[in-house]
């Protein structure tokens, strides 16, 4: 993850990293430039259901998306597994790659 740059030689003045003009570059400060996961990627994300202690090798991989980079080697993951629905609502958390994967296609 990288912080956003216009190129100076882009008359667009499109980020140096991803490519992407002011306009439509992600509203935080930094830019996918190939990490692990982009935004949008569908993952399976180490979390507890409720009830579950705080043994982390013990909660199960459920769905997710990543909302956004965090910081470097961090994601803004959406927990979507409807155990853990809340009025509509999904969990927000924050992970490093160790808790997370790639979901499979189906």
């Amino acid at each position: 993850m990288t912080t956003f740059e216009p190129d100076p030689a882009d008359p667009e003045g499109r980020c140096q990293h991803c490519g992407q003009p002011p306009h439509l570059h992600d509203p935080w400060p930094a830019c996918d430039d190939g990490g692990t996961y982009s935004v949008d990627a569908l993952v399976l994300v180490r979390f507890p259901l409720p009830g579950q202690d705080s043994d982390r090798e013990a909660w199960p991989w459920l769905p997710g998306i990543i909302t956004a980079d965090g910081s470097e080697d961090e994601w803004q993951v959406v927990v979507l597994d409807e155990r853990l629905e809340r009025n509509g609502t999904y969990p927000l958390c924050y992970r490093d790659a160790s808790d997370l994967r790639p979901r499979p296609a189906r």
